[in-house]
């Protein structure tokens, strides 16, 4: 195990830092709606994933489960393509696919997090077992929360790896809560790393018990992984167990009625960078000046630029309002505004829909189709953000069908700004776009009859304007329903 020199150290520091704003930042977005889904934050944890991960060399692997962001950063995912990818953008490290939960890169052999729990960890055997067949050089590192070691999934790829001697490292990430319960309280064994024992025999083949570490400091998790992963290599698998603390919820949903303000408090005060902090300072004269430049190197990387993009291009739009030193607000277009959108929105579509009733294929019919039919799922259920984006979707796509990109970009930006205004002035009851009135226009598409098309497109934006009070809002909105083509589609 080579030990760790200053300039290696103070990489590992960025790391941290890095993860730490990384998630604070996906915070603000998620409570801004511009993040959708679930999202666990790796806050309080950051010394497990960089010591861990560091004790790996480039031809190793790593699996994880769905609290994966600090995972994959410290593996070496650059983070403007992960934060693309919690915003749903194209350019995400997983397509915009994936989200949160779902973090992977092929090349640096992350395997991504599973918003199973446990599901991923026969996945780890199998790779494990690959390289094993293949005699290869690598090693596993296979992460878990401390819930997971409660299900089947845990036992039976633990068991395997015993059986068949697999190179994998089975890292148990404690933070002391599976969602709202304690794990004294949902797991019979307190010392989680004793359950190998089940798996070795007295000859001392099968699963090696590994530490139970503090989590919180870094080098104690990078030495006991060090050396889980040489052992490995050469025998079998090890399991170890990291003491941690997630400094935030299981979720950002989660109330956190399980725990007490003064218990976060204790943890805060011994948190992992803190901690790490400290230990540089005293090691090291003269430090601090460049503990300081990392951090502002960690606010920049991650880009606060990106967001700060995304924002700017919502207020070019006027979807959004940046006011200075409070962040950005929802705009909320006046009736003079709102009347000109609408104006646009006819001059522009009704060339549009000519063009594609001119030169129209089957699948693009198919297509158009397929987005009415989830648009009446939608409407069915009550389900007003999915209604409101397949609107967007159908729109779009008969721009993007015109081939005209210039068009489809003016329709792609005039949609949102309809969303926005939907969904503050929306006249309560109604229903602005009309499934059947979209189908009208696909019909006439369909039979090349552009006249027609126009004519339906027409009334079509007539009745959409005249479901809206533009001199009441209806309150509340809905960032995701509005945003959601705007942060993907043009990605």
């Amino acid at each position: 195990m080579a030990k760790p020199n200053k300039e290696t150290l103070l990489d590992w520091y960025r790391q941290m830092v890095l993860i730490r704003r990384f998630e604070e930042r996906c915070a603000e977005l998620y409570q801004q709606g511009l993040i959708g889904g679930f999202l666990h934050l790796y806050i309080g944890q950051e010394a497990t994933g960089v010591g861990a991960v560091a004790a790996l060399g480039p031809d190793d692997h790593v699996i994880t489960a769905y609290r994966d962001h600090g995972i994959a950063l410290a593996r070496g995912i650059d983070p403007r393509r992960a934060m693309a990818e919690m915003l749903g953008k194209r350019t995400g490290v997983s397509g915009g696919k994936g989200g949160s939960m779902h973090l992977a890169d092929r090349e640096l052999h992350m395997w991504g997090g599973y918003g199973i729990v446990g599901g991923h960890l026969p996945l780890a055997a199998g790779i494990a077992l690959k390289i094993k067949y293949m005699e290869e050089n690598g090693v596993v590192l296979a992460l878990m929360g401390d819930g997971s070691t409660n299900i089947g999934y845990f036992h039976e790829a633990l068991n395997l790896s015993a059986v068949w001697s697999l190179p994998v490292v089975w890292l148990i990430e404690n933070n002391q809560y599976g969602m709202g319960t304690a794990v004294e309280r949902a797991s019979g064994a307190k010392e989680l790393v004793r359950r190998a024992l089940a798996y070795s025999s007295e000859d001392g083949s099968g699963m090696k018990m590994g530490p139970r570490v503090d989590g919180m400091d870094v080098l104690t998790v990078y030495e006991a992984i060090s050396e889980a992963a040489e052992h490995a290599r050469k025998h079998g698998p090890v399991l170890v167990e990291s003491l941690t603390y997630r400094l935030e919820g299981h979720s950002m949903g989660d109330p956190q009625r399980y725990r007490t303000k003064e218990e976060v408090e204790s943890f805060v005060a011994s948190g992992p960078i803190g901690r790490f902090h400290r230990y540089l300072t005293e090691t090291y004269k003269g430090v601090e000046k460049a503990l300081d430049k990392l951090t502002l190197e960690g606010d920049e990387k991650l880009g606060a630029t990106i967001i700060r993009k995304v924002l700017q291009r919502l207020e070019h739009e006027k979807l959004v309002v940046i006011l200075p030193n409070k962040g950005a607000r929802v705009a909320r277009p006046t009736t003079d505004e709102g009347r000109q959108v609408f104006e646009a929105r006819h001059a522009i579509e009704s060339e549009l829909v000519r063009l594609v009733a001119r030169k129209h294929d089957e699948r693009g019919v198919q297509q158009l189709r397929s987005i009415v039919a989830e648009e009446t799922k939608a409407q069915a259920a009550n389900d007003k953000r999915r209604r409101v984006q397949l609107s967007g979707d159908f729109h779009s796509t008969l721009a993007e069908l015109a081939g005209n990109s210039v068009l489809a970009g003016f329709v792609q930006e005039l949609v949102s700004r309809t969303s926005l205004i939907i969904a503050l002035y929306e006249v309560p009851g109604t229903v602005p776009c009309s499934c059947d009135e979209h189908t009208g226009i696909i019909d006439a598409i369909a039979s090349s009859n552009e006249a027609l098309a126009i004519e339906r497109m027409s009334h079509h934006l007539k009745h959409v304007e005249s479901q809206v009070d533009l001199s009441q809002s209806t309150g509340g909105v809905d960032f995701m329903s509005l945003f959601s083509s705007a942060l993907g589609k043009r990605a």
